[in-house]
């Protein structure tokens, strides 16, 4: 995460609620605003005025910066700040085993994550000003004669309402022509050896009060904060910036538990080669749910395709 910080002072009164317009520009451009003390609040995409109400002069307001492919930003405003620029951090991609006997060789994983790089990619610039972002990791297993591949798209609650019950495909197939369809032609299956028994999973996950899923394998993964500081000059002014972003580094431990309680839902996706053995089509597709530990398949195209749901990773001592 990348934020750059650009502060002019203005004049502010004593005492009294303080009406504030704040200049929000990004990099890139076209990314969401949400202010995010109190209730998460969208207030629109780069580049925005928006007018704040403080309740003092020394009120302060979280906002997040948010685009999809890139890491959140989270910046601090007061009836000081005029403008601000935020230049966000690519996310990095990382795909982890789910266990020590999943790992598989390196060629083999390189292949998988050079397709799988190229969908995401095409992903986030058609979807960088949507509530959609994908996770910086994927889970990689071993079934059997064939490999899994489980892709994590986390989307914030409001914009997946899912019914208690559902009796049909309509919801599944609404997201997955949003967000997912025009992306699916970079998944080209090839004549890769390594790629002729992969089957790829992609779960779109809501979370109860926008909590992250970005926990959920059996790979601990941490963010490592760093700082830098850059100086630029012309003949009329000279700029420091302080940029702080978090970098990924992962904890090969193996046995990460979570123990949360909240609500989820899942879409899954199950994509399998099509019959001329080049490319990905949509096979299978899955509606579950995750509440206080108790998972729940509300929908199924067929039989066992809810056992693959990313939120079994949710469950205590599962």
């Amino acid at each position: 995460m990348i934020a750059i910080i650009c502060l002019l002072i203005v004049g502010i009164p004593a005492f009294g609620q303080v009406e504030k317009q704040v200049l929000f520009k990004s990099a890139p451009d076209g990314a969401r605003v949400l202010s995010i003390s109190g209730v998460k609040d969208y207030i629109g995409n780069t580049p925005l005025k928006y007018s704040f109400d403080f309740h003092s002069e020394i009120s302060v307001l979280k906002i997040q910066i948010s685009a999809c492919g890139y890491y959140d930003s989270i910046v601090k405003i007061t009836p000081a700040t005029d403008s601000l620029i935020i230049r966000l951090e690519k996310k990095k991609f990382l795909i982890l085993p789910e266990t020590e006997k999943d790992i598989i060789p390196e060629n083999d994983l390189r292949n998988i994550s050079a397709i799988t790089r190229d969908f995401l990619n095409d992903f986030s610039k058609r979807n960088k000003g949507a509530p959609v972002n994908y996770s910086d990791f994927a889970i990689i297993r071993k079934a059997g004669d064939r490999i899994a591949l489980s892709l994590i798209f986390e989307i914030a609650p409001g914009d997946l309402p899912v019914p208690r019950t559902v009796t049909s495909d309509s919801l599944l197939r609404v997201n997955w022509d949003k967000w997912f369809a025009k992306s699916l032609i970079l998944l080209k299956k090839g004549q890769l050896p390594s790629l002729k028994n992969l089957d790829i999973y992609i779960s779109l996950v809501a979370g109860k009060n926008g909590a992250s899923v970005r926990h959920l394998p059996g790979v601990e993964v941490n963010d490592e904060k760093k700082t830098k500081t850059y100086i630029s000059e012309n003949d009329y002014e000279r700029v420091t910036t302080t940029v702080t972003y978090y970098e990924t580094v992962t904890n090969p431990t193996f046995n990460v538990s979570v123990f949360w309680t909240e609500r989820y839902n899942e879409l899954l996706y199950k994509l399998s080669p099509s019959a001329e053995n080049k490319n990905y089509k949509l096979d299978q597709t899955a509606i579950v749910n995750l509440t206080n530990s108790k998972l729940k398949v509300l929908f199924e195209s067929a039989p066992g395709t809810g056992s693959a749901s990313i939120l079994t990773k949710f469950i205590k001592n599962k």
